[in-house]
């Protein structure tokens, strides 16, 4: 977890990877997630966040957004949340310290939201790991 991980540079292969599983969902790398919430209304508290999905009220459409550069810092922060949070393995959790593992996941996590809105956190964590185990 010593460099950032810039999600622009991967963009077109985590774009590939969600439309496995929805056909017409956008993947944007965005500089700041919470900076992209304010300037279409929409609220988010959360400076530091790495991954967020909104819906189009009109299309229905699914967006992914992520952030553009994932630092160190934020990796360790969901993963902590992770270890203390969620009755997920130790050695799911601890696989996400690897960058690419941790971005898909990410990903995946966010596509649960996308494709479930009734899916609790922990739920959509899990979904996620399945589909890392699955590839």
């Amino acid at each position: 977890m010593a460099r950032a991980i810039v999600t622009s540079e991967i963009l077109d292969e985590l774009t590939a990877l969600a439309r496995r599983f929805v056909r017409d969902i956008q993947v944007e790398a965005v500089p700041s997630i919470q900076d992209w919430c304010k300037a279409v209304g929409m609220s988010e508290d959360n400076p530091f966040l790495c991954g967020k999905t909104v819906q189009n009220r009109e299309t229905g459409r699914h967006l992914i957004l992520l952030a553009q550069r994932i630092t160190p810092e934020m990796q360790a922060s969901v993963i902590s949340a992770m270890e203390h949070h969620a009755k997920l393995s130790r050695e799911e959790v601890a696989s996400l310290k690897n960058a690419d593992v941790f971005v898909k996941h990410l990903l995946l996590h966010e596509l649960a939201h996308a494709t479930d809105h009734e899916r609790s956190e922990e739920e959509c964590d899990r979904w996620a790991f399945q589909q890392l185990h699955a590839a």
